[in-house]
């Protein structure tokens, strides 16, 4: 991860109320479920913990994001996935490469993008 990156998320993660904000060493999500129309984060009072991300919650996120930017509909997080996977490809990057930053397994999940080039 880049220095400049670790700065960002450390200033993201110092903006967290402290009550909610997630511990040291802990599998406290570090980005958890909010409510924005009361202003408060979700709970977990079996975890006693902020509550994780739901799959539906970040699937709603990234239609509220879409329509706002004025984008066709049926734009997905697969989409999101498949074209940073063809930018990687296209740039000077091996395959190697591309498969350890995806966290691909084979060459033959790659197969299917090098064809589309």
């Amino acid at each position: 991860m880049k220095k400049e990156d670790k700065l960002h998320l450390y200033n993201y993660y110092k903006t967290i109320p402290e009550p909610v904000r997630p511990k040291y060493h802990s599998n406290d999500p570090l980005v958890s479920a909010f409510d924005f129309t009361r202003g408060t984060y979700h709970w977990s009072y079996e975890d006693d913990a902020p509550k994780f991300l739901t799959e539906i919650s970040i699937q709603k996120r990234i239609r509220l994001e879409v329509k706002r930017a004025n984008l066709r509909k049926g734009i997905s997080a697969q989409h999101f996935r498949n074209t940073f996977i063809l930018k990687i490809i296209q740039g000077n990057t091996t395959s190697e490469q591309v498969m350890q930053q995806i966290g691909f397994k084979s060459n033959l999940s790659l197969k299917r993008y090098y064809e589309l080039l």
